[in-house]
């Protein structure tokens, strides 16, 4: 039955391919009317010499009904593969061939693009699935675009024109190949695309493919302007610029059962965006490339040794990593961030902010990852680990320097997990002349952002302090706020207690704020002797000149210890008391002493 009907077709096709050539109007008509363009055919040639039927269309073109050119081919070559079309009922092309294509696009002040002549058409709410493109290499055992010429034209009244030499795809039973490349303007080799399979590309476990892209000073400025960017800083009167390059070679491996891997290297020279004066892209960024895909796994991109160079400077040299999976927050990841360095590179540029600058930000971030987040959870998760961390005081807010530990915050909120065991040091301007240095500091703090109240709230757990005084515990309360008005002020409570230490280390933690009688009695007053235990806690404004009223306590515990109470007074040996000083109030126990 098979044959019979093999044959009756063979012997009308035969018959009737000659004969198109004069139904070719009646062909461009019927197809005028499904797509709702014009479409002219110049000549038809048709010939069936075995089970191959071949057809050339000659001069073929498509218009808008206002005959506006869309898209032309000098000539379209066929060879249909009969047997797939009567046994699979799959149209497929032994030979397919387009020579002299040509096309206009242009871009529409929305950034999208169309075929000239052509109206936008809405957006289609469709998934693009990653498997789709192989199904060209179902398409024919040869298929094949020679001379073809797409004219680009941009909302700016920029024009561009990429001329593809050949595009080639051959399918010689498992063995697959693609390649292509292209001409932008002058730039004749600006792109290169190989790609080579083995095995049916429906059998995911069994096709693998090889590929490599290459763009050779392929011109980035006219990819910006092909977004619709309105950032893009393009020149007048149509003109490009010479500069805008990128140089990229990549190589790819894979099957959709085991996942793809890619790896290369990219070379990039300036990138025509508008930026505020003070601001400056680098010159050149260069990077080596490295990933993968897998269905379950996700994705990764990896640009390993990234870095940015200007004429008078080079940033540091950052792995920085991007990956996600299907229903999962973008992640990045970066192994380690020198804020030092990266400050001293702002400097070199000449690129300053008065918050910048002020809190001359130090120390390096490693083991970095980042995730999206909602804006009702901060808007990103932040992990990292600290090392050296120092941020330096401005409008009153405290200094810190050499934070070591684990953070893990978002825009709202977050904690520190503070594990510094090679220094310490806070410093409180407005209350003390030095800072607090320490030898060690464990513990906790966590903050909030009191958006209502615009501050930032930061609260301590039980802080582990070690210093020249010896072992101490803590406690820290700030209030921050976020704008800078007449009535803001930052606020802050900090609670520091002591045991089997000196009382000469009273010195530390009594602001210079307080009364300067009372300051001077406690220096002179307390010349030494055993601090058995002791204690002190401020309350209040950090600000020069308050708002809020302050307040601050003392209480020592000493033995041992040398008390005069008065110069003129003879001084009081082997004493044993407890001090207590409530902000201008004191009050001195003394339970046993030798005068």
């Amino acid at each position: 039955m098979v044959i019979i009907v093999l044959a009756v077709v063979v012997s009308l096709g035969r018959k009737t391919l000659p004969l198109l050539h004069e139904y070719r109007a009646e062909v461009a008509q019927f197809v005028s009317a499904r797509l709702g363009v014009q479409v002219q055919i110049g000549s038809v040639e048709g010939a069936w010499r075995g089970f191959r039927p071949r057809l050339k269309i000659h001069d073929i073109s498509v218009q808008t009904h206002q005959q506006e050119p869309i898209v032309s081919a000098a000539l379209v070559e066929t060879q249909i593969d009969l047997p797939s079309l009567l046994w699979d009922w799959r149209l497929a092309f032994r030979k397919l061939q387009f020579t002299g294509v040509k096309g206009r696009f242009n871009q529409h002040e929305d950034g999208r693009w169309s075929l000239n002549g052509m109206a936008l058409s809405a957006p289609q709410n469709s998934e693009f699935n990653l498997r789709d493109p192989l199904d060209i290499f179902l398409f024919g055992k040869r298929v094949q675009i020679n001379d073809a010429q797409l004219d680009f034209t941009f909302r700016t009244g920029h024009a561009t024109q990429i001329v593809l030499p050949q595009i080639l795809l051959e399918n010689d039973d498992d063995f697959h190949r693609l390649r292509l490349g292209f001409a932008v303007d002058a730039d004749k080799k600006a792109l290169t695309l190989v790609v080579e399979g083995k095995g049916d590309p429906r059998d995911e476990e069994a096709f693998h493919a090889n590929g490599y892209l290459g763009l050779d000073h392929f011109p980035m400025e006219k990819v910006v302007a092909a977004t619709g960017l309105a950032a893009w800083q393009h020149l007048d009167q149509g003109r490009w610029s010479d500069g805008a390059r990128v140089n990229l070679k990549l190589w790819f491996e894979g099957n959709f059962a085991k996942g793809f891997a890619l790896s290369g290297n990219l070379l990039a020279q300036d990138v025509p965006l508008k930026l505020p004066a003070n601001l400056r892209l680098p010159e050149r960024t260069q990077a080596n490339i490295s990933g993968r895909w897998q269905a379950d796994a996700g994705w990764q991109l990896v640009l390993g040794q990234l870095q940015l160079h200007w004429p008078q400077a080079s940033s540091p040299k950052l792995n920085l990593s991007l990956g996600g999976k299907q229903g999962e927050p973008l992640l990045l990841a970066l192994d380690q961030l020198d804020l030092t360095a990266w400050r001293q590179l702002a400097n070199q540029l000449d690129l300053h902010h008065p918050v910048l600058d002020g809190l001359a930000t130090e120390g390096v971030l490693s083991n970095i990852r980042m995730r999206q987040a909602s804006s009702e959870d901060g808007y990103f998760d932040l992990e990292a680990n600290l090392t050296g961390l120092g941020v330096y005081s401005m409008n009153g807010s405290p200094q810190i320097r050499r934070v070591d530990g684990y953070l893990h915050t978002s825009a709202l909120g977050g904690t520190l997990d503070l594990a510094s065991d090679h220094g310490f040091s806070m410093h409180y301007p407005s209350v003390y002349h030095d800072p607090l240095d320490y030898d060690s500091a464990h513990g906790q703090l966590r903050w909030a952002l009191d958006q209502p109240n615009k501050q930032v709230l930061v609260s301590s757990s039980r802080l582990s302090l070690r210093g020249e005084e010896g072992p101490a515990e803590g406690h820290l309360y700030l209030a921050l706020p976020t704008e800078k008005t007449p009535t803001s002020e930052t606020l802050m409570e900090l609670v520091v207690g002591l045991k089997n230490s000196e009382a000469r280390f009273h010195k530390k933690y009594v602001p210079y704020t307080a009364n300067p009688k009372l300051l001077s009695w406690l220096d002179l007053a307390i010349k030494e002797g055993r601090l058995i235990d002791g204690g002190f806690i401020y309350r209040g404004s950090l600000l020069k000149t308050p708002i809020t009223s302050r307040s601050m306590q003392l209480y020592l515990n000493v033995e041992n210890a040398r008390l005069a109470f008065d110069p003129h007074w003879p001084e009081l040996t082997d004493v044993k008391a407890r001090l207590i000083m409530d902000d201008s109030d004191l009050r001195v126990d003394v339970s046993d002493g030798l005068l």
